[in-house]
Protein backbone atom coordinates (compact mmCIF):
# COMPACT_ATOMS: atom_id res chain seq x y z
CA UNK A 1 0.00 0.00 0.00
CA UNK A 2 2.92 2.38 0.65
CA UNK A 3 3.56 2.89 -3.09
CA UNK A 4 -0.13 3.64 -3.67
CA UNK A 5 -0.41 6.45 -1.13
CA UNK A 6 -1.46 9.78 -2.60
CA UNK A 7 -1.36 13.28 -1.10
CA UNK A 8 -4.31 14.93 0.60
CA UNK A 9 -4.61 17.43 -2.26
CA UNK A 10 -4.58 14.61 -4.83
CA UNK A 11 -7.33 12.87 -2.90
CA UNK A 12 -9.43 16.05 -2.88
CA UNK A 13 -8.98 16.39 -6.65
CA UNK A 14 -10.42 12.90 -7.10
CA UNK A 15 -13.65 14.17 -5.54
CA UNK A 16 -14.18 16.31 -8.66
CA UNK A 17 -15.86 13.26 -10.21
CA UNK A 18 -18.65 13.50 -7.62
CA UNK A 19 -21.84 15.12 -8.88
CA UNK A 20 -24.15 17.03 -6.52
CA UNK A 21 -27.13 14.99 -5.38
CA UNK A 22 -30.51 15.78 -6.89
CA UNK A 23 -32.46 18.35 -4.85
CA UNK A 24 -35.54 17.07 -3.04
CA UNK A 25 -38.52 18.66 -1.33
CA UNK A 26 -38.50 18.43 2.46
CA UNK A 27 -40.43 20.17 5.24
CA UNK A 28 -39.03 23.59 6.10
CA UNK A 29 -38.87 22.56 9.76
CA UNK A 30 -36.52 19.69 8.81
CA UNK A 31 -34.29 21.83 6.59
CA UNK A 32 -32.57 23.89 9.31
CA UNK A 33 -28.83 23.91 8.66
CA UNK A 34 -29.22 23.03 4.97
CA UNK A 35 -29.09 25.38 1.99
CA UNK A 36 -31.83 26.09 -0.49
CA UNK A 37 -31.22 24.69 -3.98
CA UNK A 38 -33.52 27.24 -5.61
CA UNK A 39 -35.17 30.54 -4.73
CA UNK A 40 -37.82 30.26 -2.01
CA UNK A 41 -40.91 32.38 -2.61
CA UNK A 42 -43.43 33.66 -0.07
CA UNK A 43 -46.70 31.70 -0.18
CA UNK A 44 -48.85 33.89 2.07
CA UNK A 45 -49.07 37.68 2.30
CA UNK A 46 -48.44 39.19 5.73
CA UNK A 47 -50.53 40.38 7.23
CA UNK A 48 -53.38 38.72 5.39
CA UNK A 49 -55.61 41.67 6.32
CA UNK A 50 -55.22 45.03 8.06
CA UNK A 51 -54.25 44.43 11.69
CA UNK A 52 -53.60 46.55 14.77
CA UNK A 53 -49.96 47.54 15.20
CA UNK A 54 -50.52 48.38 18.88
CA UNK A 55 -52.89 47.75 21.75
CA UNK A 56 -55.50 50.48 21.60
CA UNK A 57 -58.81 51.59 20.17
CA UNK A 58 -59.85 51.04 16.54
CA UNK A 59 -61.68 54.12 15.38
CA UNK A 60 -62.13 56.70 12.61
CA UNK A 61 -59.37 59.30 12.20
CA UNK A 62 -61.76 61.91 10.78
CA UNK A 63 -63.66 62.00 14.06
CA UNK A 64 -60.54 62.93 16.08
CA UNK A 65 -59.41 66.03 14.16
CA UNK A 66 -58.14 68.62 16.60
CA UNK A 67 -57.91 66.29 19.61
CA UNK A 68 -55.03 67.07 21.97
CA UNK A 69 -54.22 66.92 25.69
CA UNK A 70 -55.89 70.28 26.28
CA UNK A 71 -58.87 69.38 24.14
CA UNK A 72 -60.01 65.78 24.56
CA UNK A 73 -62.58 64.45 22.09
CA UNK A 74 -64.89 61.49 22.67
CA UNK A 75 -64.31 58.43 20.53
CA UNK A 76 -67.20 57.53 18.21
CA UNK A 77 -69.66 55.09 19.77
CA UNK A 78 -68.64 52.39 17.28
CA UNK A 79 -64.96 52.50 18.33
CA UNK A 80 -63.60 49.13 19.43
CA UNK A 81 -60.91 48.06 21.92
CA UNK A 82 -58.33 45.88 20.10
CA UNK A 83 -55.11 44.06 20.91
CA UNK A 84 -51.98 44.21 18.81
CA UNK A 85 -52.31 41.90 15.80
CA UNK A 86 -56.11 41.85 15.87
CA UNK A 87 -57.89 42.20 12.49
CA UNK A 88 -59.21 45.70 11.74
CA UNK A 89 -62.62 45.79 10.00
CA UNK A 90 -63.00 48.16 7.04
CA UNK A 91 -65.10 50.70 8.99
CA UNK A 92 -62.02 51.66 11.06
CA UNK A 93 -58.98 53.40 9.60
CA UNK A 94 -56.68 53.93 12.63
CA UNK A 95 -55.81 52.61 16.07
CA UNK A 96 -55.11 55.07 18.85
CA UNK A 97 -52.72 54.00 21.61
CA UNK A 98 -54.21 53.50 25.08
CA UNK A 99 -51.76 56.04 26.51
CA UNK A 100 -53.59 58.72 24.51
CA UNK A 101 -56.97 57.72 25.93
CA UNK A 102 -58.68 58.88 29.13
CA UNK A 103 -61.91 57.59 30.58
CA UNK A 104 -64.76 59.95 31.34
CA UNK A 105 -67.39 57.87 33.01
CA UNK A 106 -67.80 54.76 30.86
CA UNK A 107 -66.61 56.39 27.65
CA UNK A 108 -63.05 56.76 26.19
CA UNK A 109 -61.83 60.20 25.10
CA UNK A 110 -58.90 60.85 22.76
CA UNK A 111 -55.99 63.16 23.68
CA UNK A 112 -54.41 63.01 20.23
CA UNK A 113 -55.46 63.62 16.63
CA UNK A 114 -54.95 60.62 14.32
CA UNK A 115 -54.20 60.17 10.63
CA UNK A 116 -55.77 57.45 8.51
CA UNK A 117 -53.62 54.30 8.66
CA UNK A 118 -51.88 55.26 11.90
CA UNK A 119 -51.58 52.37 14.34
CA UNK A 120 -52.42 49.87 11.61
CA UNK A 121 -50.27 47.39 9.68
CA UNK A 122 -51.78 47.34 6.22
CA UNK A 123 -52.58 44.11 4.38
CA UNK A 124 -49.48 42.62 2.62
CA UNK A 125 -47.29 45.50 3.84
CA UNK A 126 -44.76 43.14 5.45
CA UNK A 127 -44.57 40.75 2.53
CA UNK A 128 -46.69 39.73 -0.42
CA UNK A 129 -47.36 36.33 -1.93
CA UNK A 130 -44.80 35.71 -4.66
CA UNK A 131 -42.07 37.90 -3.10
CA UNK A 132 -38.57 36.43 -2.71
CA UNK A 133 -37.97 34.98 0.76
CA UNK A 134 -34.57 33.27 0.38
CA UNK A 135 -32.20 33.19 -2.58
CA UNK A 136 -30.91 29.87 -3.88
CA UNK A 137 -27.91 28.77 -1.84
CA UNK A 138 -29.05 30.51 1.35
CA UNK A 139 -28.54 28.67 4.63
CA UNK A 140 -31.81 27.92 6.41
CA UNK A 141 -31.55 29.10 10.01
CA UNK A 142 -34.01 28.53 12.84
CA UNK A 143 -35.07 32.16 12.39
CA UNK A 144 -35.67 31.59 8.67
CA UNK A 145 -37.74 28.48 9.40
CA UNK A 146 -39.94 30.31 11.91
CA UNK A 147 -40.54 33.29 9.63
CA UNK A 148 -40.95 31.10 6.56
CA UNK A 149 -43.67 29.10 8.28
CA UNK A 150 -45.50 32.37 9.04
CA UNK A 151 -45.24 33.20 5.33
CA UNK A 152 -46.94 29.94 4.36
CA UNK A 153 -43.78 28.12 3.25
CA UNK A 154 -44.26 24.46 4.09
CA UNK A 155 -41.53 22.82 2.00
CA UNK A 156 -38.28 23.80 0.34
CA UNK A 157 -35.94 22.10 -2.12
CA UNK A 158 -32.55 21.20 -0.66
CA UNK A 159 -29.72 18.83 -1.33
CA UNK A 160 -29.74 16.38 1.55
CA UNK A 161 -27.96 13.17 0.55
CA UNK A 162 -29.06 9.81 1.89
CA UNK A 163 -26.10 7.69 3.01
CA UNK A 164 -26.18 3.90 3.32
CA UNK A 165 -23.55 2.60 5.77
CA UNK A 166 -22.02 -0.87 5.50
CA UNK A 167 -19.79 -2.33 8.22
CA UNK A 168 -17.27 -4.69 6.63
CA UNK A 169 -15.11 -5.50 9.64
CA UNK A 170 -14.48 -9.19 10.14
CA UNK A 171 -16.34 -10.48 13.20
CA UNK A 172 -18.35 -7.28 13.71
CA UNK A 173 -22.12 -7.71 13.79
CA UNK A 174 -25.03 -5.54 14.89
CA UNK A 175 -24.80 -7.19 18.32
CA UNK A 176 -21.18 -6.19 19.08
CA UNK A 177 -20.78 -3.05 16.92
CA UNK A 178 -19.64 0.22 18.51
CA UNK A 179 -19.00 2.43 15.49
CA UNK A 180 -22.34 2.59 13.68
CA UNK A 181 -23.94 5.06 16.14
CA UNK A 182 -20.89 7.29 15.74
CA UNK A 183 -21.13 7.03 11.96
CA UNK A 184 -24.79 8.01 12.12
CA UNK A 185 -23.97 11.03 14.27
CA UNK A 186 -21.19 12.10 11.88
CA UNK A 187 -23.46 11.77 8.85
CA UNK A 188 -26.16 13.87 10.49
CA UNK A 189 -23.51 16.42 11.54
CA UNK A 190 -22.74 16.87 7.84
CA UNK A 191 -26.51 17.55 7.32
CA UNK A 192 -27.02 14.29 5.43
CA UNK A 193 -29.50 11.58 6.43
CA UNK A 194 -28.80 7.97 7.28
CA UNK A 195 -30.34 5.33 5.01
CA UNK A 196 -29.72 1.66 5.80
CA UNK A 197 -27.16 0.17 8.21
CA UNK A 198 -25.77 -3.22 7.17
CA UNK A 199 -23.18 -5.68 8.48
CA UNK A 200 -21.17 -8.14 6.37
CA UNK A 201 -18.76 -9.41 9.08
CA UNK A 202 -15.96 -8.96 6.55
CA UNK A 203 -17.45 -10.85 3.60
CA UNK A 204 -16.27 -9.16 0.34
CA UNK A 205 -18.94 -10.81 -1.81
CA UNK A 206 -21.71 -9.61 0.52
CA UNK A 207 -20.15 -6.14 0.53
CA UNK A 208 -20.17 -6.03 -3.27
CA UNK A 209 -23.79 -7.21 -3.35
CA UNK A 210 -24.92 -4.56 -0.86
CA UNK A 211 -23.13 -1.82 -2.81
CA UNK A 212 -24.87 -2.89 -6.02
CA UNK A 213 -28.28 -3.02 -4.32
CA UNK A 214 -28.05 0.39 -2.61
CA UNK A 215 -30.42 3.12 -3.78
CA UNK A 216 -28.83 5.79 -1.57
CA UNK A 217 -27.01 8.85 -2.90
CA UNK A 218 -23.76 7.88 -1.17
CA UNK A 219 -22.40 4.63 0.25
CA UNK A 220 -20.03 4.66 3.22
CA UNK A 221 -18.19 1.51 4.26
CA UNK A 222 -16.50 1.09 7.64
CA UNK A 223 -13.61 -1.23 8.42
CA UNK A 224 -11.58 -3.75 6.44
CA UNK A 225 -9.76 -1.09 4.43
CA UNK A 226 -6.17 -1.52 5.70
CA UNK A 227 -3.64 -4.03 4.35
CA UNK A 228 -3.90 -6.87 6.90
CA UNK A 229 -5.31 -10.36 6.31
CA UNK A 230 -8.74 -9.36 7.64
CA UNK A 231 -8.98 -6.27 5.45
CA UNK A 232 -11.39 -7.40 2.71
CA UNK A 233 -13.09 -4.14 1.74
CA UNK A 234 -10.77 -3.41 -1.20
CA UNK A 235 -11.46 -6.91 -2.54
CA UNK A 236 -15.20 -6.26 -2.40
CA UNK A 237 -14.89 -2.79 -3.93
CA UNK A 238 -12.90 -4.07 -6.90
CA UNK A 239 -15.68 -6.52 -7.77
CA UNK A 240 -18.21 -3.78 -8.56
CA UNK A 241 -16.55 -0.35 -8.34
CA UNK A 242 -13.95 1.78 -10.03
CA UNK A 243 -11.50 2.35 -7.17
CA UNK A 244 -10.05 5.86 -7.56
CA UNK A 245 -7.53 5.61 -4.72
CA UNK A 246 -6.68 3.51 -1.68
CA UNK A 247 -4.44 5.14 0.91
CA UNK A 248 -3.60 8.77 1.63
CA UNK A 249 -0.44 10.35 3.03
CA UNK A 250 -2.33 11.47 6.13
CA UNK A 251 -1.31 10.69 9.71
CA UNK A 252 -3.55 9.58 11.32
CA UNK A 253 -5.95 8.66 8.54
CA UNK A 254 -3.96 6.74 5.93
CA UNK A 255 -6.58 4.03 5.49
CA UNK A 256 -9.15 5.67 3.23
CA UNK A 257 -10.46 4.54 -0.14
CA UNK A 258 -12.67 6.33 -2.63
CA UNK A 259 -14.55 4.55 -5.41
CA UNK A 260 -17.36 5.09 -7.88
CA UNK A 261 -20.07 2.65 -8.89
CA UNK A 262 -21.50 4.32 -11.96
CA UNK A 263 -22.08 7.91 -10.83
CA UNK A 264 -22.50 6.98 -7.16
CA UNK A 265 -19.59 7.60 -4.75
CA UNK A 266 -18.42 4.95 -2.31
CA UNK A 267 -16.44 6.33 0.63
CA UNK A 268 -14.52 3.70 2.62
CA UNK A 269 -13.33 4.53 6.14
CA UNK A 270 -11.26 2.51 8.62
CA UNK A 271 -12.82 1.14 11.80
CA UNK A 272 -10.73 3.40 14.00
CA UNK A 273 -12.32 6.35 15.73
CA UNK A 274 -9.24 8.59 15.70
CA UNK A 275 -8.57 7.93 12.02
CA UNK A 276 -12.21 8.69 11.21
CA UNK A 277 -11.97 12.00 13.09
CA UNK A 278 -8.80 12.97 11.22
CA UNK A 279 -10.21 11.96 7.83
CA UNK A 280 -13.48 13.78 8.50
CA UNK A 281 -11.72 17.02 9.39
CA UNK A 282 -9.55 17.14 6.27
CA UNK A 283 -11.12 15.01 3.54
CA UNK A 284 -14.75 14.16 4.35
CA UNK A 285 -15.64 17.86 4.57
CA UNK A 286 -14.22 18.41 1.05
CA UNK A 287 -16.06 15.33 -0.23
CA UNK A 288 -19.33 16.44 1.39
CA UNK A 289 -19.16 19.88 -0.23
CA UNK A 290 -19.04 18.18 -3.65
CA UNK A 291 -22.05 16.02 -2.77
CA UNK A 292 -23.96 19.14 -1.66
CA UNK A 293 -22.90 21.08 -4.77
CA UNK A 294 -21.01 23.71 -2.79
CA UNK A 295 -17.72 25.44 -3.55
CA UNK A 296 -14.54 24.27 -1.79
CA UNK A 297 -13.22 26.17 1.21
CA UNK A 298 -9.88 26.34 3.07
CA UNK A 299 -9.10 23.32 5.23
CA UNK A 300 -8.54 25.56 8.29
CA UNK A 301 -10.10 28.96 8.91
CA UNK A 302 -9.28 30.20 12.44
CA UNK A 303 -6.03 31.35 14.01
CA UNK A 304 -4.33 30.99 17.39
CA UNK A 305 -0.78 31.37 18.71
CA UNK A 306 1.24 28.25 19.43
CA UNK A 307 2.16 27.35 23.01
CA UNK A 308 4.30 24.47 21.69
CA UNK A 309 6.60 24.08 18.69
CA UNK A 310 5.04 22.25 15.75
CA UNK A 311 7.05 19.98 13.42
CA UNK A 312 6.91 20.64 9.70
CA UNK A 313 5.30 18.29 7.23
CA UNK A 314 7.92 16.33 5.29
CA UNK A 315 6.45 13.35 3.47
CA UNK A 316 2.84 13.40 4.68
CA UNK A 317 0.07 15.59 6.02
CA UNK A 318 -0.16 15.33 9.80
CA UNK A 319 -3.12 15.92 12.08
CA UNK A 320 -2.64 17.26 15.61
CA UNK A 321 -5.31 17.68 18.26
CA UNK A 322 -5.14 20.81 20.37
CA UNK A 323 -6.74 22.89 23.08
CA UNK A 324 -7.54 26.51 22.18
CA UNK A 325 -8.02 29.02 24.98
CA UNK A 326 -7.86 32.84 24.89
CA UNK A 327 -6.33 32.93 21.41
CA UNK A 328 -3.59 30.40 22.18
CA UNK A 329 -3.36 26.73 21.24
CA UNK A 330 -1.69 23.89 23.12
CA UNK A 331 -0.78 20.90 20.95
CA UNK A 332 -2.00 17.79 22.78
CA UNK A 333 -0.91 15.03 20.43
CA UNK A 334 -1.56 13.16 17.21
CA UNK A 335 -2.23 9.43 17.14
CA UNK A 336 -2.57 7.10 20.15
CA UNK A 337 -4.06 9.76 22.42
CA UNK A 338 -5.92 8.77 25.55
CA UNK A 339 -9.74 9.08 25.46
CA UNK A 340 -9.70 11.78 28.18
CA UNK A 341 -7.23 13.82 26.12
CA UNK A 342 -9.36 13.43 23.03
CA UNK A 343 -12.41 14.55 24.95
CA UNK A 344 -10.63 17.72 26.07
CA UNK A 345 -9.41 18.66 22.58
CA UNK A 346 -11.38 21.43 20.87
CA UNK A 347 -9.26 22.00 17.77
CA UNK A 348 -7.43 20.22 14.97
CA UNK A 349 -4.24 21.53 13.37
CA UNK A 350 -3.43 20.33 9.86
CA UNK A 351 0.26 20.36 8.89
CA UNK A 352 0.35 19.88 5.13
CA UNK A 353 3.14 18.13 3.26
CA UNK A 354 6.03 20.55 2.84
CA UNK A 355 4.92 22.94 5.60
CA UNK A 356 7.83 24.38 7.63
CA UNK A 357 8.50 23.94 11.33
CA UNK A 358 6.53 26.39 13.49
CA UNK A 359 7.94 28.05 16.61
CA UNK A 360 6.29 28.92 19.91
CA UNK A 361 4.29 32.15 19.58
CA UNK A 362 3.65 31.82 15.86
CA UNK A 363 0.04 32.09 14.66
CA UNK A 364 -1.35 29.01 12.93
CA UNK A 365 -4.67 28.09 11.38
CA UNK A 366 -6.83 25.45 13.01
CA UNK A 367 -10.23 23.78 12.70
CA UNK A 368 -12.58 24.01 15.70
CA UNK A 369 -14.00 20.69 16.90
Amino acid sequence: MASALISVLEAIRHFDSVKPVTPRWIALSEAVGLRTSEDVMIRRSLPEMDVAAIDGWATSASKLSGACRSKALPLPEASKRVDRGAPIPSEYDCVIDCEHIIQKGQHPWALKAMAAGEGIIKKASLCAEGDLFLEAGSRITVNAAINGTACGIGKVTVRRPVVDVISNSRGITAANDRLMPLMGAAIRAFRASVGSLSFTAGNPDELASLIQASSADVIATVGGIGVGPSDTTLEGLKKVCDVKFHGVRLNPGKNLAFSMIGEKPVYSLPANQMEIMAINSVLTSAFARKVFGRDPKPIANRQAKLLDPLPGGKCETSIYFGLVKEGKIQIMGSSNMRPAEMAAANAIVVVMEGDRHRRVGEAIFYLPL
